[in-house]
């Protein structure tokens, strides 16, 4: 039973006379406005409060009090009484107990029976059992107050039970709905860290959140910093994304590293700390996973992680969105990493394949260095990811790191790449047409070879049409590689062929500051297999523009078009006439581009002619006005 704090207040009615024998039941004036203190995890579900009528004090005497919960975790009751009892919840009334507690209460009033926590389902019907272990007796209500649930009474401790009574008990019922399950043992709890560390929690469990109910969680997320002490699946139910909010402070998520090897943390939202998962325990899985606004690294595992299909977002530390030390050997796939001081962070790690990653407008891409004890980043591999609008280099190798592999990744960044290292390698040798690592068989660009990387300022041509840069050779991002460089480097096979055109992007007789709106279509009409980026690089000063996109990469001839919605809110001028151009671009070949004219013609100031009044005449002839309204400007 997890620890709980109870705050009970006990009626200060003396009732001396009360528990003496009696031949007659005697009334009691009880008080109904008993405070009952919540703890701090559990709320008031079910309740019956009418009545003040005590039955006689009796040791053999047992009372049975069904109820219908509402709440799927059952975690208390309080019940009027004086003296011993024996209180269990059962689902029959002649079945095992599921849970009990033996309370001791000497004066008469509002007391708790505070047992062990059990799952129920909600609308069953169940009872709690009050059988004495000295004279005691209950509070009840008559002519059955309480519409969900009947009384019986036993006058053998509980081997035969009465037929429902016109009366109730006065009693309450507490517990949650649980927004967290375990799986494994059918119990729900409030908080993740309460279903991780409850004592029936054990190696192999799995873990539901679901997006918490805002009773416990006022913010709608689960504020708190977790500790994974044991093996365990953590997930998001079906169709939620459940927030782990740290606080501001602390790791958000944190797994011990010798106690909970293999642990998968999948579907959360983790967010506001100082980190967002960190471990070192070996052979974790990190996935589906939302980390942002961390202060420093999004997530840092252990070894041989897998770190998965997360969005890593506002991690501004000194390192950034996936710290990898240690011996690594990690598997980094398919993440989208944005907004952070670094994508990937490596440091003094070796063995880690990164691959299918979309690293984008981080301060830089990816940084290779050494540990803080000069241990270098060596023979990791680098394949298959865009690495593109980061405002640094694309990736940065500094001194001292060497046998790290880089290929088929696309680079379009403010400077591609620096390597300071002690030789890397940036193109497979000999050119091959699988990729060794993902079994890809056409490369980033959609081209035939694994060679090199994809450089869009690379300016080399390619003679033979292999789809391989074959001038300007070794590409080094302008000596940023420090030996070497990318002897194949890729390129477009064939040309691709911007193609665009517009859909209502002429308007007339727009009233000032109106909205408007119409289409471009833009096409790769070039080879099969080509790719065309593209990109709107100018387009009319007058008005206000938006539009859907300003910009794509890699669309195929086989993709069919793009549209680009355009809105337009008017200028405020009169009777004017307005044109202009909207230029789009192919961005791997600046004489391919496309001009489309528009205009925006707002109406004319009409002067009035007719007097207001012959004008409301006019206007309840209708065929009339409309006539007049083609000669005369009204």
């Amino acid at each position: 039973m997890r620890k709980k704090v109870i705050g009970i207040l006990v009626m200060t009615l003396m009732i001396a006379t009360a528990v003496l024998p009696l031949a007659n039941s005697q009334k009691i004036a009880l008080n109904n406005d008993v405070a009952s203190t919540l703890v701090n995890d559990d709320k008031l579900d079910q309740q019956q409060t009418q009545g003040s009528f005590s039955k006689i004090p009796s040791d053999i005497t047992s009372y049975a009090q069904s109820f219908k919960p509402t709440l799927r975790t059952l975690t208390r009751v309080e019940i009027e009484t004086s003296g011993k009892y024996k209180c269990s919840i059962r689902e029959n009334l002649n079945g095992p107990d599921l849970t009990y507690v033996t309370e001791d209460y000497s004066q008469a009033g509002s007391h708790f029976y505070d047992f062990p926590d059990i799952t129920v389902i909600p609308e069953d019907t169940y009872y709690i059992v009050l059988i004495p272990q000295n004279e005691a007796f209950v509070c009840y209500g008559e002519n059955t107050p309480y519409t969900r649930g009947d009384l019986c009474t036993s006058e053998d401790l509980g081997n035969t039970w009465s037929e429902p009574l016109n009366e109730d008990l006065k009693f309450k019922t507490y517990g949650y709905d649980g927004t967290v399950y375990n799986i494994n043992r059918d119990r729900w709890f409030n908080w993740i860290q309460d279903a991780i560390y409850d004592v029936d929690t054990i190696n192999g469990d799995i873990i539901e959140a679901y997006d918490p109910e805002t009773y416990f969680h006022p913010t709608g997320e689960y504020v708190e910093n977790i500790i994974v002490d044991k093996t365990l699946t953590i997930t998001a139910a079906p169709g939620c994304t459940p927030v782990v909010d740290g606080n501001g402070a602390g790791t958000v998520l944190m797994i011990w590293g010798m106690e909970a090897p293999n642990t998968i943390i999948m579907g959360l939202k983790i967010q506001n700390g100082d980190f967002g998962i960190s471990t070192k325990a070996a052979d974790c899985i990190f996935a589906d996973n939302i980390i942002t606004s961390i202060s420093n690294d999004g997530i840092a595992p252990g070894d041989n992680n897998i770190i998965k299909n997360n969005e890593i977002s506002l991690c501004n530390g000194e390192f950034g969105g996936i710290r990898i030390r240690g011996d690594g050997e990690c598997q980094v796939e398919n993440n989208y990493i944005h907004n952070c001081f670094a994508g990937i962070f490596l440091e003094g790690t070796k063995g880690n394949i990164i691959f299918y990653n979309h690293i984008e407008e981080n301060t830089v891409g990816i940084v290779i260095r050494e540990s803080c004890t000069g241990t270098p980043s060596t023979c990791n591999d680098i394949t298959s990811n865009f690495i593109i609008l980061n405002h640094g280099y694309g990736i940065d190798i500094q001194y001292g790191n060497y046998g790290n592999v880089i290929y088929n990744n696309y680079f379009e960044n403010d400077r591609n790449a620096k390597d300071k290292g002690d030789g890397n390698t940036w193109n497979l040798e000999p050119p091959k047409i699988v990729s060794p690592h993902t079994g890809e068989q056409d490369n980033i660009i959609g081209g035939d070879l694994f060679g090199g990387n994809y450089w869009h300022d690379y300016t080399g041509s390619d003679n033979n049409d292999d789809g391989l840069g074959d001038t300007d050779l070794p590409y080094n991002c302008s000596e940023g590689i420090n030996l070497g460089g990318d002897y194949h480097p890729l390129v477009y096979e064939g040309g691709s062929d911007l193609e665009a055109a517009d859909e209502d992007l002429n308007w007339a007789d727009i009233p000032p500051g109106g909205n408007v709106s119409g289409k471009i279509i833009i096409t790769n009409a070039g080879d099969e297999g080509s790719a065309l980026n593209w990109e709107i690089t100018e387009y009319p000063e007058w008005g206000k523009w938006s539009f859907s996109q300003l910009n794509g990469r890699n669309l195929k001839p086989e993709d069919g078009p793009v549209q680009v919605e355009v809105e337009v809110e008017a200028p405020d001028e009169k009777d004017e006439e307005f044109e202009g151009n909207i230029k789009i671009i192919n961005l791997d070949d600046p004489d391919d581009y496309e001009i489309i004219t528009v205009s925006l013609v707002t109406p004319k100031n009409k002067e009035k002619i007719l007097s207001q009044p012959l004008l409301r005449i006019l206007q309840k002839f209708p065929a009339i006005f409309e006539i007049l309204q083609r000669f005369l400007t009204l």
